[in-house]
């Protein structure tokens, strides 16, 4: 039954948070046109890529800390990433004020509170803390709404400055809540040879996975950029409604995989799940892909219009290519995070720059088609990623049967 409470409230509270932005989609979009919002998105992109340099996968490798070594020196591994954090945030807004882009300063800002943010929710989910993690995901969520509305219909900023700064308090005010709760009673002294060794042990771990980063930042962003700059804002924002559409199905799948993630971990380390139940598991989940792209094609082009307003035509179609292609995200997950567990980052890494390469071939083909065809590009680069994973699986497996018998 506590697998089930806990899974319960872990699904509750990543399905508000992630369900929170979808939600605010129809009022973004009225207020700001497609044009406005087209920006918006060009920005969250570079909030993600700012991420994969303040971040460098802290969340996964205190999780990792956690299940593989015990909670003794927990707080080393954070401090480290929080000093990690502070530095590059540091030199990343004084790169960004030299070269006169002061809205990126307030991009990178962002971009830290939200690590810093994250790194908090990976404590309370390792230590299966639930009922913290589902408030600390709510005072989140909620502030973001009334920040938003505040900016937009009683600030004095612009329609990117509210989105900006109402982006930047809401990720502000949840890590300084959770950090208060955090550090309440949980001191340990400065130690220089456990600093260095978690910082060890924390770069071994995110390095190889800035590869694997950037590839899922290209895959799931690049198309943004090309669009952007070779179509226009009005057509980039169309496109973007479709994406974030689409998206409930990713907040579903992430939000169950942050639910089960610990008990997946423990079930890996207790030996209750095993390799070829994992495969087995994987490509069932095949079965479900189809669903959500069904009930997309079936909803009625008038309804998406009166979600989203004017001057949002096609976006059905976005709309269902992205949703297969996300769904693919879940037999991904099955694979992944048994290799997350077993260390094997630079395996997932070559991986997703393989998938990566097939990505943008992809892309630059779809692209001079239509731009509708431009989603096939992701849906075709899942499909590969998961193909390798399988084959990277079924491979070591034949290698180490083989090796096997040569011994006897």
């Amino acid at each position: 039954m506590s697998i089930l409470k806990d899974g319960v409230t872990y699904l509750l509270a990543e399905f508000i948070s992630k369900i929170t932005p979808f939600l605010v989609i129809p009022y973004l979009t009225r207020i700001m046109g497609a044009s406005d919002y087209g920006v918006v998105s060009y920005y969250q992109t570079v909030i993600l890529l700012i991420l994969i340099f303040v971040s460098m996968s802290q969340e996964g490798a205190i999780t990792r800390y956690y299940y593989k070594y015990g909670k003794k020196s927990l707080i080393s591994i954070v401090n480290v990433c929080y000093l990690y954090n502070f530095l590059i945030t540091f030199f990343l807004i004084l790169f960004f004020y030299v070269i006169g882009k002061m809205d990126y300063i307030i991009l990178t800002l962002i971009a830290s509170f939200q690590s810093l943010f994250n790194v908090q929710l990976s404590l309370r989910q390792c230590q299966k803390k639930a009922i913290q993690y589902f408030f600390l995901q709510c005072i989140n969520s909620f502030a973001l709404v009334f920040s938003l509305i505040y900016f937009f219909n009683y600030g004095v900023l612009d329609n990117l400055k509210s989105w900006m700064f109402s982006f930047l308090f809401s990720y502000f005010l949840g890590f300084i809540i959770s950090y208060i709760n955090f550090s309440r009673n949980k001191k340990e002294n400065f130690r220089v040879r456990k600093i260095k060794i978690m910082l060890i042990y924390f770069l071994s771990f995110g390095i190889p996975l800035l590869l694997h980063q950037f590839s899922m930042f290209a895959k799931g962003q690049f198309d943004k950029i090309y669009i952007y700059n070779y179509f226009d804002s009005e057509k980039l924002g169309v496109y973007s409604a479709g994406v974030q559409l689409a998206s409930i199905v990713s907040v579903g799948l992430m939000a169950l995989n942050k639910a089960l993630l610990p008990y997946y971990f423990d079930f890996l380390k207790n030996k209750k799940i095993r390799e070829r139940k994992i495969l087995l598991f994987s490509l069932v989940s095949f079965c479900i892909v189809p669903l959500p792209p069904i009930f997309f094609s079936l909803i009625n082009d008038n309804i998406y219009a009166l979600i989203l307003g004017e001057g949002f035509q096609g976006v059905k179609q976005y709309t269902i290519i992205f949703s297969a292609a996300f769904m693919l995200i879940l037999p991904y997950l099955i694979v992944v995070n048994y290799l997350f567990y077993h260390g094997k980052v630079l395996v997932i890494s070559i991986i997703s720059f393989f998938s990566l390469l097939c990505y943008l071939i992809s892309l630059y083909y779809f692209s001079n088609i239509s731009i509708y065809k431009v989603p096939y590009s992701i849906l075709i680069c899942n499909l590969v990623q998961i193909f390798l994973l399988y084959l990277y699986i079924l491979g070591k497996n034949l290698f180490n049967v083989r090796v096997l018998k040569c011994n006897c």
